[in-house]
Protein backbone atom coordinates (compact mmCIF):
# COMPACT_ATOMS: atom_id res chain seq x y z
CA UNK A 1 0.00 0.00 0.00
CA UNK A 2 1.36 3.54 -0.78
CA UNK A 3 2.12 5.23 2.25
CA UNK A 4 1.69 8.72 0.06
CA UNK A 5 -2.00 7.77 0.49
CA UNK A 6 -1.88 9.26 3.75
CA UNK A 7 0.52 11.51 3.47
CA UNK A 8 2.98 9.48 5.22
CA UNK A 9 7.01 10.13 4.88
CA UNK A 10 8.31 6.63 3.39
CA UNK A 11 11.24 6.32 5.99
CA UNK A 12 12.14 2.67 7.01
CA UNK A 13 10.77 3.69 10.60
CA UNK A 14 7.36 4.67 9.50
CA UNK A 15 6.98 2.10 6.19
CA UNK A 16 7.96 -0.35 8.76
CA UNK A 17 5.10 0.71 11.40
CA UNK A 18 2.45 1.20 8.64
CA UNK A 19 2.97 -2.64 7.40
CA UNK A 20 2.79 -3.36 11.24
CA UNK A 21 -0.29 -2.11 11.66
CA UNK A 22 -1.72 -3.08 8.15
CA UNK A 23 -0.56 -6.84 9.03
CA UNK A 24 -2.67 -6.66 12.30
CA UNK A 25 -5.68 -4.87 10.54
CA UNK A 26 -5.43 -7.70 8.50
CA UNK A 27 -5.54 -10.63 11.19
CA UNK A 28 -8.53 -8.73 12.99
CA UNK A 29 -10.56 -9.11 9.69
CA UNK A 30 -9.76 -12.52 8.92
CA UNK A 31 -10.68 -13.44 12.52
CA UNK A 32 -14.16 -11.18 11.80
CA UNK A 33 -14.65 -13.28 8.89
CA UNK A 34 -13.82 -17.07 10.35
CA UNK A 35 -16.31 -16.03 13.42
CA UNK A 36 -18.74 -15.06 11.11
CA UNK A 37 -18.52 -17.40 8.67
CA UNK A 38 -19.17 -20.29 11.65
CA UNK A 39 -22.05 -18.60 13.11
CA UNK A 40 -24.15 -18.35 8.95
CA UNK A 41 -23.06 -22.29 9.20
CA UNK A 42 -24.10 -23.07 12.05
CA UNK A 43 -27.65 -20.86 11.40
CA UNK A 44 -28.18 -22.44 7.97
CA UNK A 45 -27.56 -25.80 9.51
CA UNK A 46 -30.48 -25.23 12.41
CA UNK A 47 -32.88 -24.40 9.53
CA UNK A 48 -32.14 -27.35 7.95
CA UNK A 49 -32.56 -29.14 10.86
CA UNK A 50 -36.33 -27.49 11.19
CA UNK A 51 -36.71 -28.11 7.88
CA UNK A 52 -36.14 -31.59 7.85
CA UNK A 53 -38.13 -31.89 11.13
CA UNK A 54 -40.85 -30.51 10.08
CA UNK A 55 -43.89 -32.73 9.54
CA UNK A 56 -45.54 -30.51 7.29
CA UNK A 57 -42.92 -30.41 4.32
CA UNK A 58 -42.79 -33.37 1.51
CA UNK A 59 -40.00 -35.18 1.01
CA UNK A 60 -38.77 -32.86 -2.42
CA UNK A 61 -39.02 -30.05 -0.63
CA UNK A 62 -36.74 -31.30 2.44
CA UNK A 63 -34.13 -32.74 -0.49
CA UNK A 64 -34.53 -29.68 -2.15
CA UNK A 65 -33.00 -28.00 0.81
CA UNK A 66 -30.54 -30.25 1.29
CA UNK A 67 -29.09 -29.64 -2.30
CA UNK A 68 -29.21 -25.92 -1.42
CA UNK A 69 -27.55 -25.95 1.56
CA UNK A 70 -24.20 -25.44 0.68
CA UNK A 71 -24.74 -22.89 -2.27
CA UNK A 72 -26.80 -21.18 0.52
CA UNK A 73 -23.75 -20.66 2.82
CA UNK A 74 -21.09 -20.13 0.42
CA UNK A 75 -23.64 -17.05 -1.15
CA UNK A 76 -23.86 -16.12 2.58
CA UNK A 77 -20.62 -16.29 3.01
CA UNK A 78 -19.32 -14.37 0.03
CA UNK A 79 -21.44 -11.84 0.94
CA UNK A 80 -20.80 -11.44 4.22
CA UNK A 81 -16.76 -11.53 3.36
CA UNK A 82 -17.14 -8.77 0.96
CA UNK A 83 -19.23 -6.82 3.13
CA UNK A 84 -16.77 -7.05 6.41
CA UNK A 85 -13.36 -6.57 4.14
CA UNK A 86 -14.95 -3.43 2.29
CA UNK A 87 -16.21 -1.89 6.28
CA UNK A 88 -13.15 -2.97 7.88
CA UNK A 89 -10.87 -1.55 5.23
CA UNK A 90 -12.84 1.82 4.89
CA UNK A 91 -12.31 1.89 9.09
CA UNK A 92 -8.91 1.25 8.75
CA UNK A 93 -7.80 3.82 5.78
CA UNK A 94 -9.92 6.66 8.18
CA UNK A 95 -8.06 5.76 11.60
CA UNK A 96 -4.87 6.38 9.86
CA UNK A 97 -5.72 9.29 8.01
CA UNK A 98 -7.46 11.03 10.97
CA UNK A 99 -4.26 10.20 13.22
CA UNK A 100 -1.83 11.46 10.64
CA UNK A 101 -3.80 14.76 9.58
CA UNK A 102 -4.58 14.42 13.20
CA UNK A 103 -0.54 14.74 13.94
CA UNK A 104 -0.18 17.42 11.15
CA UNK A 105 -2.63 19.81 12.31
CA UNK A 106 -1.00 20.24 15.44
CA UNK A 107 2.11 20.69 14.01
CA UNK A 108 3.59 17.54 14.83
CA UNK A 109 5.95 16.09 11.62
CA UNK A 110 8.40 13.74 13.92
CA UNK A 111 8.82 10.54 12.72
CA UNK A 112 8.51 8.72 16.32
CA UNK A 113 5.33 10.16 16.40
CA UNK A 114 3.89 9.37 13.58
CA UNK A 115 5.27 5.67 13.97
CA UNK A 116 3.60 5.67 17.18
CA UNK A 117 0.30 7.01 16.37
CA UNK A 118 0.65 4.05 13.44
CA UNK A 119 0.82 1.39 16.00
CA UNK A 120 -1.77 2.86 18.85
CA UNK A 121 -4.14 0.15 17.61
CA UNK A 122 -2.09 -3.13 17.61
CA UNK A 123 -2.40 -3.09 21.32
CA UNK A 124 -5.08 -4.31 23.16
CA UNK A 125 -3.95 -6.90 25.56
CA UNK A 126 -0.43 -7.21 27.16
CA UNK A 127 0.42 -10.05 24.82
CA UNK A 128 0.22 -7.37 21.89
CA UNK A 129 2.59 -5.42 23.72
CA UNK A 130 4.52 -8.13 23.77
CA UNK A 131 4.81 -8.76 20.56
CA UNK A 132 5.14 -5.39 19.69
CA UNK A 133 8.49 -5.11 21.97
CA UNK A 134 9.24 -7.88 19.90
CA UNK A 135 9.79 -5.92 16.50
CA UNK A 136 10.34 -1.98 17.68
CA UNK A 137 12.59 -0.19 20.42
CA UNK A 138 11.94 0.01 23.65
CA UNK A 139 11.13 3.80 23.52
CA UNK A 140 8.04 3.29 20.97
CA UNK A 141 6.91 0.53 23.00
CA UNK A 142 6.57 2.02 26.26
CA UNK A 143 4.93 5.58 25.11
CA UNK A 144 2.24 3.24 23.69
CA UNK A 145 2.19 1.38 26.87
CA UNK A 146 1.92 4.57 28.90
CA UNK A 147 -1.06 6.71 26.53
CA UNK A 148 -2.53 3.47 27.29
CA UNK A 149 -2.58 3.69 30.64
CA UNK A 150 -3.32 7.06 30.36
CA UNK A 151 -6.69 6.58 28.59
CA UNK A 152 -7.78 3.18 30.87
CA UNK A 153 -6.81 5.03 34.56
CA UNK A 154 -7.76 8.81 34.31
CA UNK A 155 -6.25 9.50 37.84
CA UNK A 156 -2.88 7.97 36.29
CA UNK A 157 -3.14 10.32 33.65
CA UNK A 158 -3.59 13.60 35.92
CA UNK A 159 -0.42 12.51 37.98
CA UNK A 160 2.06 11.66 35.04
CA UNK A 161 0.73 13.14 32.08
CA UNK A 162 2.76 16.38 32.29
CA UNK A 163 5.96 14.76 32.58
CA UNK A 164 5.57 11.97 29.86
CA UNK A 165 7.32 12.26 26.86
CA UNK A 166 7.06 14.60 24.04
CA UNK A 167 4.91 11.96 22.03
CA UNK A 168 2.77 10.98 24.78
CA UNK A 169 2.12 14.25 25.14
CA UNK A 170 1.47 14.81 21.45
CA UNK A 171 -0.25 11.64 20.63
CA UNK A 172 -2.51 13.18 23.53
CA UNK A 173 -3.28 15.95 22.15
CA UNK A 174 -4.06 14.39 18.65
CA UNK A 175 -6.61 12.16 20.01
CA UNK A 176 -8.63 14.53 21.57
CA UNK A 177 -8.44 17.00 18.37
CA UNK A 178 -9.66 14.24 16.05
CA UNK A 179 -12.37 13.23 18.52
CA UNK A 180 -13.61 16.88 18.60
CA UNK A 181 -13.69 17.83 15.45
CA UNK A 182 -15.08 13.94 14.66
CA UNK A 183 -17.89 15.28 17.06
CA UNK A 184 -18.38 18.86 15.58
CA UNK A 185 -18.82 17.17 12.05
CA UNK A 186 -21.30 14.82 12.87
CA UNK A 187 -23.08 17.88 14.83
CA UNK A 188 -23.18 20.31 11.72
CA UNK A 189 -24.51 17.24 9.78
CA UNK A 190 -27.88 17.25 11.30
CA UNK A 191 -28.07 14.11 12.29
CA UNK A 192 -29.54 13.44 15.15
CA UNK A 193 -26.80 11.22 17.56
CA UNK A 194 -27.01 9.30 20.68
CA UNK A 195 -24.61 9.85 22.97
CA UNK A 196 -22.83 6.99 25.00
CA UNK A 197 -23.77 7.08 29.49
CA UNK A 198 -19.88 8.14 29.95
CA UNK A 199 -19.51 11.10 27.72
CA UNK A 200 -19.15 12.81 30.69
CA UNK A 201 -16.47 11.25 31.31
CA UNK A 202 -14.95 10.86 28.31
CA UNK A 203 -15.64 14.66 27.78
CA UNK A 204 -13.59 15.50 31.41
CA UNK A 205 -10.90 13.25 29.96
CA UNK A 206 -10.15 15.02 26.91
CA UNK A 207 -10.42 18.33 29.26
CA UNK A 208 -7.76 17.20 32.07
CA UNK A 209 -5.52 16.87 28.56
CA UNK A 210 -5.69 20.23 27.55
CA UNK A 211 -5.39 21.63 31.08
CA UNK A 212 -2.78 19.44 32.15
CA UNK A 213 -0.75 19.94 28.48
CA UNK A 214 -1.66 23.79 27.98
CA UNK A 215 1.66 25.48 27.03
CA UNK A 216 3.26 22.61 25.66
CA UNK A 217 1.95 22.67 21.96
CA UNK A 218 0.77 26.19 21.39
CA UNK A 219 -1.13 25.32 18.21
CA UNK A 220 -2.73 22.54 19.76
CA UNK A 221 -3.53 25.12 22.47
CA UNK A 222 -5.36 27.23 20.27
CA UNK A 223 -6.88 24.75 18.34
CA UNK A 224 -8.24 22.67 21.18
CA UNK A 225 -9.95 25.85 22.56
CA UNK A 226 -12.00 26.22 19.15
CA UNK A 227 -12.65 22.21 18.90
CA UNK A 228 -14.23 22.40 22.53
CA UNK A 229 -16.30 25.05 21.62
CA UNK A 230 -17.28 23.93 18.94
CA UNK A 231 -19.09 21.09 20.32
CA UNK A 232 -20.72 23.61 22.53
CA UNK A 233 -23.80 22.36 21.88
CA UNK A 234 -23.98 18.60 23.19
CA UNK A 235 -21.25 20.07 25.96
CA UNK A 236 -22.91 22.86 27.79
CA UNK A 237 -19.91 24.83 28.05
CA UNK A 238 -17.51 27.13 26.37
CA UNK A 239 -13.56 27.47 27.03
CA UNK A 240 -11.74 30.73 27.12
CA UNK A 241 -8.40 31.93 28.46
CA UNK A 242 -7.40 34.13 31.05
CA UNK A 243 -4.59 36.57 31.47
CA UNK A 244 -3.17 34.16 33.38
CA UNK A 245 -3.40 31.83 29.83
CA UNK A 246 -5.38 29.28 32.06
CA UNK A 247 -8.56 27.40 31.22
CA UNK A 248 -11.46 28.85 31.98
CA UNK A 249 -15.32 27.30 31.42
CA UNK A 250 -18.23 29.31 31.11
CA UNK A 251 -21.54 27.07 31.44
CA UNK A 252 -23.71 28.13 28.76
CA UNK A 253 -26.43 25.55 29.24
CA UNK A 254 -27.47 22.15 29.97
CA UNK A 255 -26.02 19.80 27.98
CA UNK A 256 -28.08 17.86 25.33
CA UNK A 257 -28.30 13.87 26.10
CA UNK A 258 -29.59 12.53 22.65
CA UNK A 259 -26.26 12.32 20.53
CA UNK A 260 -24.02 9.45 20.33
CA UNK A 261 -20.90 9.54 17.56
CA UNK A 262 -21.24 7.61 14.37
CA UNK A 263 -18.15 7.16 11.83
CA UNK A 264 -15.22 9.81 12.07
CA UNK A 265 -16.69 10.80 15.68
CA UNK A 266 -15.57 10.36 18.56
CA UNK A 267 -14.29 7.32 19.19
CA UNK A 268 -12.64 5.51 15.95
CA UNK A 269 -15.29 2.78 16.59
CA UNK A 270 -14.35 -0.49 15.06
CA UNK A 271 -16.77 -2.85 14.26
CA UNK A 272 -16.27 -6.13 15.29
CA UNK A 273 -12.85 -5.50 16.05
CA UNK A 274 -14.19 -1.52 15.63
CA UNK A 275 -11.80 0.01 14.92
CA UNK A 276 -8.00 -1.13 15.25
CA UNK A 277 -9.82 1.52 15.57
CA UNK A 278 -10.06 4.31 16.39
CA UNK A 279 -10.23 3.51 18.62
CA UNK A 280 -8.68 4.55 19.23
CA UNK A 281 -10.37 4.03 20.26
CA UNK A 282 -13.73 3.31 20.48
CA UNK A 283 -18.14 7.53 23.00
Amino acid sequence: MNLSKFGIKDTPLLKKAFEYALAKHQSLTKQTIELTAEQIDSGITNQLNLVLADKSKSESEKNKFKQDVEAIKKRETQAMTMQVTNNRNMEFDANVKNNIDGLKNIGVNDNRATATALLLNTVKSPKDLMKLQEVFDAEICADIAEYLDFETYPAEKKNNLATSSDVVKNISLMVVTTRLSGLANLINSGQQIQLMPNFGQQLAGMLDTAKLLRGFNPKADADLINKFNSVERISGFKLSVNGQDEIEITITAKPQQQQRPGPGGMMPQPPAPKTDDGGFGKF
